[in-house]
């Protein structure tokens, strides 16, 4: 798995002297990475030539690249060897140029042992377009991983740090980055946002939380830390709790089991484990459900939900399980709509028939996602056993099995949405015990 930057590591690149050091600086280096990128790919092409009027217009290009590349190299060789400096990069000036030139690279090793080149390139790469003068819009509101959060994590550095930014008008953009619109002038709307944002914060540095790599360490280590210590604490309640349980009558201890297996968990932990077992994505939701991508990712990383009973509906129906499981984990799993999504042409025109409907013509795969959308929104309202009815009577498409998304009782309290609930009904048996 490619190793990633974690959001705090995200927020303390940005907050941190070296890293706006770099990132501020790194448009003079640009310039020259591009440079240097353009000299490879001429020599490539013309190694792949044999007309002899394109070759030598291509050693003419290569020519002024590489002229280009020395005059930059010249121009600015001093910041290069502060921004190396900077970086803990040592060696000549060529060394340290294809470091530094990896901090706008499509990849870069996971195996570097240079701590600050990874997570800055994670950084400066999903940004690079800003970097060039009169980049087009399309260019600047490509979709890299990464990108959203890191302009997130700007915006809120720009507004903590400085009370006459104004982050009405960004806010808004990436909201509407979010949603993936592709008119001229949304995508004009999310580019001027995002450029907003970018120049505020390369002209207003930020309060430097972070000055050198050993605070840098230091933050890191303490934050992970704090998170063992936590994961040591509800590890050692859990035992604790189990102990206990395990003191009472057999019948006592069932009582306790079933409360557990039947109770609330963590919604988001839930709906993730489900995603995964469905293989249904939050776009795949979204796009039969109408609801919006993001408030799936949000679900996704919460414990409780603020939608209302419609909307939750909405997402069983697209996932094709039961609320029981979505709320407590144990529950229904009816099919998978994915498997109507890949029939193969000659099939679809049956997936009427087949779901009831004599009056529905499909000729495309589009046509079969969009009919599906409207048959989930017409089964808002439909109850469950009405639902496994009309299931029943179509086991071509569907097939109703119980599904439990924790493999043990431990994993279930440890998911539980009010572990105090739990505490309290231990308490009263070990009373009546």
């Amino acid at each position: 798995m490619k190793k990633t930057i974690s959001k705090e590591q995200m927020n303390q690149c940005l907050n941190c002297r070296i890293g706006y050091t770099t990132i501020y600086n790194f448009k003079d280096l640009y310039e020259i990475v591009r440079a240097k990128q353009a000299i490879e790919s001429y020599r490539q092409k013309i190694n792949k030539t044999k007309l002899e009027k394109d070759l030598q217009e291509l050693k003419t290009k290569l020519e002024e690249s590489e002229e280009k590349y020395k005059y930059l190299v010249f121009e600015f060789t001093e910041s290069i060897d502060e921004l190396a400096e900077s970086l803990e990069i040592e060696g000549d000036i060529e060394k340290k140029l294809e470091i530094l030139g990896l901090l706008c690279s499509n990849e870069v090793d996971d195996e570097t042992d240079n701590f600050c080149v990874f997570n800055l390139h994670e950084i400066i790469y999903p940004l690079r377009h800003l970097y060039m003068e009169n980049a087009k819009n399309e260019d600047i509101t490509e979709r890299p991983s990464g990108k959203i959060a890191i302009l997130r994590c700007m915006n809120e550095i720009n507004k903590t740090c400085h009370s006459k930014y104004n982050s009405a008008n960004t806010s808004e953009a990436l909201k509407l980055f979010l949603k993936k619109e592709s008119t001229d002038a949304s995508t004009e709307a999310v580019a001027n946002g995002i450029r907003k944002i970018w120049n505020f914060y390369l002209l207003n540095p930020p309060t430097y939380k972070i000055h050198n790599k050993s605070e840098c360490f230091q933050q890191l280590f303490d934050t992970l830390r704090k998170k063992e210590a936590d994961h040591a604490n509800r590890k050692l309640e859990t035992n604790t709790y189990f102990a206990r349980k395990k003191k009472l009558n057999p019948e006592y201890q069932k009582i306790i089991d079933n409360y557990i297996a039947a109770s609330p968990k963590q919604i988001g932990s839930n709906l993730t484990r489900i995603m995964q077992l469905q293989n249904m994505s939050e776009q795949g939701i979204a796009q039969l459900t109408g609801l919006k991508a993001n408030n799936i990712q949000s679900l996704m990383k919460s414990k409780t939900t603020n939608l209302d009973d419609e909307e939750l509906t909405l997402i069983c129906r697209a996932l094709l399980i039961s609320k029981s499981l979505l709320f407590t984990g144990t529950g229904e799993v009816y099919g998978n709509w994915n498997d109507i999504l890949e029939l193969k042409n000659e099939d679809i025109k049956n997936v009427n028939e087949l779901l009831g409907d004599k009056e529905t013509e499909f000729k495309t795969k589009t046509d079969v996602t969009n009919y599906l959308r409207k048959k989930i929104h017409e089964l808002i309202d439909v109850s469950e056993d009405t639902f496994n009815e009309m299931v029943t009577k179509t086991p071509q498409l569907f097939n109703i099995v119980t599904l439990h998304l924790y493999d043990n009782e431990i994993e279930e309290y440890e998911h539980l949405l009010h572990p105090e609930e739990a505490e309290t009904l231990l308490e009263v048996c070990e009373k009546l015990n």
